[in-house]
């Protein structure tokens, strides 16, 4: 074993070896070197394969050995990167290869393979900085050796080890030798692949020499000895006769190649036969396709006295011509029936070709866009045109590993589609590339599509971070992964990144309160549901807080994937459901007060209207006595005056009885069978005087369909009809009054009548409409000093339709009138006539 001089360590940088112990057991680290020699060699010798060989060594190396990691690279003849290997570096290993295919090699790669062959580097955290993987060698040092062989390098091996293996002369020697035999081993792989491809070319290269004279049967002067394994016949049975070579072609061509020979012999200038393949029959039955070569030799009079043949086997070159034709018929029907464009580009003299799919991506008909260089380049869009020109040539420069590439194209149509272009280049034994093909897929709808989940990223974003809401993620044992500000205000912090990493148990008023709600809510996170729940939490500060907490699973199965919570700041609320509890309390003691004055009044009300009746009933019966006494025409009038302000005052004392018994809900409907027709006839009776007074037209109608024997309470329903019709005659001057019944539903013996009250009086104003039910409301003051009244009576009627199971409403018009109508339900009485 060959050992670095400490004159060359110091020359490094590095101490001088000066027989450093290991400081494991010396017996038990020997036999880790053995058993780690062991398995290398036993890859070695068993191993065909080059990349799969250096990647099982990194693995035995770590495996086996006090190495910390290993790692290595293959170079192609050019000195190309051709594959890489490591063990126990993991992802730091990506941004090292990333170097590796750009051909930007380390300082520990470059001094070894200038010439160096072994390098050692005590403090690689310190020396080899500019590194990517300086920082899995912290507290190690680094040994690397170029991986070669008769001056052909392979590649670079390196590998992590204790600080002390640095001065350790033998520790280098068991690496150093292992790289050599490592760099033997790929060797002989490669001496063997070669071996292996003349023995392949030598066995496709098959061929039968024969020598034919000219006499009768042409017999066989020479044969070369390979004949048995071209037909099933030995040599000897050519040479002897027993087999004729022409008693072998099949009788499909033999017709042919005899004539063309026999045009061939007869032509004295002719020196060679230029027979087309074709095929002879094999001792075992099947076929073998053969190319002949033969050469004619001639006298010096030009007659024909020997031919020369070579019968070269080409059954294998038709089999592959038969799967590549069959191929070639496939291959078009993928490409003709493919979606993505297919492209074959001719290094060597630019020739391009353009499948019709291809073209069509770009809206083209097939003969719109020649097979040219040009159909390509033009149409690349000009802003990235830069971008697709640099990174093919860096692609055909061995930079890129892959040819895989995003950019856009122009379309017929004056848009741009957006194109993944993938494709491979052929190279020649020099790693010049020659040939390249590959596919165009369109791509536009995904870009959209990632335009738009891009902006729906964003959006999100926006919305968490300035969400009103706090919002957390848990993951991994209820540990904060993210938060939004809110959630970090809510809970005391300063900023959400200060939330990031903190277990859910910290944001609890205790462990025991933690636990407690693990085992309240956890599993309901488990079966997928989405609760809710009012909780305090604590904040930085160790103050309480009143949330309102609402959690989700990303996952039922695996809630180490995530929980989403969705937290908000219930102080504000819980202060102010306080004060509105206090104010309930307020608002109750206030509304019992209320109720019992209202009470109170409503019963005074009333006892008045009982006592003021009475007398009023006395007053009424006096006058009507009085009238009938004989009296003079001015006594007549002032009775009749008292005896109308009677009965008024007795109305408006009825009116606030009924007020106040629906006040006090004392008011019930007495239910009785009653005649519809009577009831609205006798209405019509009572209003008809006055309208005839008045010298405008009065008339009621029922529909066809209207049942006239009801069940109800045909009281309430006089007094409702009574206060409208009474309203429609008193606010007419001229024109009609019009009362309508018509059945509006029926159902199991329950109707609904629908009841109007036509006029063609002064009309309300819309700005009046929705306040004229109201209590003490009417339309116009200016109404009140001319036709009367208090207010009362459609406040009432609304009160009693409703008690009807009805509704009321109106429509006027200013000037022209107005229409109430109102619903009731009733029951029919059961001997309803037809």
């Amino acid at each position: 074993m060959n050992e670095q001089s400490p004159d060359q360590l110091r020359l490094c940088g590095y101490p001088s070896p000066g027989g450093s112990r290991i400081e494991t057991d010396p017996i038990h680290h020997d036999y880790q070197v053995l058993q780690a020699l062991r398995r290398v060699n036993h890859l070695i010798i068993t191993e065909q394969d080059p990349c799969r060989l250096i990647s099982r060594v990194c693995q035995a190396l770590t495996g086996t050995l006090e190495y910390f990691n290993a790692w290595a690279i293959l170079l192609d003849g050019s000195g190309t990167l051709r594959h890489t290997a490591f063990s126990g570096i993991g992802a730091a290993f990506e941004k090292m290869e990333e170097q590796l295919r750009r051909g930007e090699f380390p300082d520990c790669v470059r001094e070894v393979m200038g010439g160096r062959h072994h390098l050692i580097v005590e403090d690689p955290s310190a020396d080899c900085r500019q590194c990517p993987l300086s920082s899995c060698y912290s507290g190690r040092s680094g040994f690397s050796g170029v991986l070669a062989c008769d001056d052909i390098v392979y590649g670079v091996l390196s590998v992590s080890v204790p600080k002390s293996f640095s001065r350790i002369s033998r520790e280098q020697e068991y690496f150093f030798e292992l790289v050599r035999d490592i760099g033997y081993a790929l060797h002989k792989i490669d001496e063997a692949g070669k071996l292996r491809l003349a023995n392949d070319l030598l066995e496709r290269s098959q061929a039968a020499a024969f020598i034919w004279k000219k006499r009768d049967a042409w017999p066989v002067e020479y044969v070369s000895g390979n004949t048995l394994e071209l037909f099933g016949y030995p040599a000897s049975d050519f040479r002897s006769g027993r087999v004729s070579f022409a008693s072998l072609v099949h009788p499909e061509d033999l017709v042919l190649i005899l004539k063309r020979a026999e045009k061939a012999f007869l032509d004295r200038s002719v020196t060679t036969v230029q027979h087309d393949d074709y095929r002879v029959m094999h001792a075992d039955g099947g076929i073998r396709w053969i190319k002949d070569m033969t050469t004619i030799r001639r006298d010096w009079q030009g007659d024909y006295v020997k031919c020369e043949s070579i019968l070269l086997d080409i059954t294998g070159n038709k089999m592959v011509e038969a799967e590549l034709r069959k191929s070639r018929e496939q291959f078009m029907l993928a490409v003709n029936g493919s979606n993505d464009g297919i492209w074959d580009w001719s290094l060597r003299d630019g020739t391009l070709y353009l499948s019709p799919q291809w073209k069509r991506m770009l809206g083209y008909s097939d003969d719109e866009l020649p097979n040219e260089f040009s159909s390509f380049s033009d149409n690349i869009h000009p802003d990235d045109r830069a971008s697709v020109t640099e990174y093919v040539a860096r692609y055909l420069k061995g930079g890129i590993r892959q040819y895989r590439q995003e950019f856009r194209m122009k379309h017929k149509d004056g848009g741009c589609r957006w194109i993944l272009a993938r494709g491979e280049a052929v190279r020649d034994e020099h790693g010049i590339p020659f040939r390249m093909a590959g596919s165009h897929t369109d791509i536009t709808e995904r870009k959209a599509s990632e335009e738009m989940l891009r902006a729906r990223t964003l959006e999100f974003e926006h919305i968490f971070n300035n969400s009103h809401i706090g919002i957390m993620l848990l993951r991994g044992g209820r540990v904060c992964v993210r938060g939004n500000r809110r959630l970090a205000g809510i809970l005391g912090y300063d900023s959400p990144d200060e939330l990031a990493g903190i277990g859910m148990d910290r944001h609890h008023l205790s462990m025991e309160r933690f636990e407690e709600f693990g085992k309240m809510h956890y599993e309901k996170l488990t079966e997928g549901e989405q609760f809710q729940v009012e909780y305090q939490l604590r904040r930085k500060d160790g103050s309480p807080v009143w949330c309102s907490l609402s959690g989700k699973a990303l996952d039922p199965q695996d809630l180490d994937k995530g929980v989403i919570w969705v937290i908000d700041d219930l102080e504000k609320r819980k202060r102010e459901e306080q004060l509105l509890r206090d104010a309930n309390t307020m608002l109750e003691e206030a509304t019992r007060n209320a109720e019992k004055a209202s009470r109170a009044k409503s019963e005074f009300l009333a006892n008045m209207s009982h006592e003021l009746r009475t007398p009023l009933n006395g007053v009424i019966g006096m006058t009507g006595l009085l009238l009938d006494s004989g009296l003079t025409g001015e006594q007549k009038l002032l009775a009749e005056t008292v005896d109308s302000s009677a009965m008024s005052l007795l109305q408006l004392i009825d009116d606030i009885l009924d007020i106040c018994k629906i006040e006090a809900k004392k008011l019930v409907l007495e239910i009785v069978d009653f005649d519809l027709a009577d009831l609205v006839d006798e209405v019509a009776g009572g209003v008809a005087c006055n309208a005839q007074q008045k010298g405008i037209g009065f008339a009621y109608s029922f529909g066809a369909d209207v049942p006239l024997l009801l069940r109800g309470d045909p009281a309430r329903l006089r007094q409702v009809l009574n206060n409208l019709a009474g309203n429609a005659v008193k606010f007419t001057e001229r024109g009609e009054v019009v009362i309508r019944v018509e059945l509006e539903s029926c159902d199991a013996g329950t109707l609904r009548l629908l009841f109007s009250v036509m006029d063609t009086g002064i009309g309300i104003s819309a700005d009046k409409q929705r306040i004229i039910f109201d209590q003490f409301t009417q339309a116009d003051s200016s109404t009140t000093r001319k036709y009367g009244g208090t207010g009362l009576g459609l406040s009432i009627v609304r009160q009693l339709v409703a008690l009807m199971g009805g509704e009321i409403g109106l429509n006027s018009i200013e000037g022209s009138g107005s229409t109430f109508w109102f619903t009731a339900e009733f029951q029919m009485q059961q001997d309803q006539p037809v």
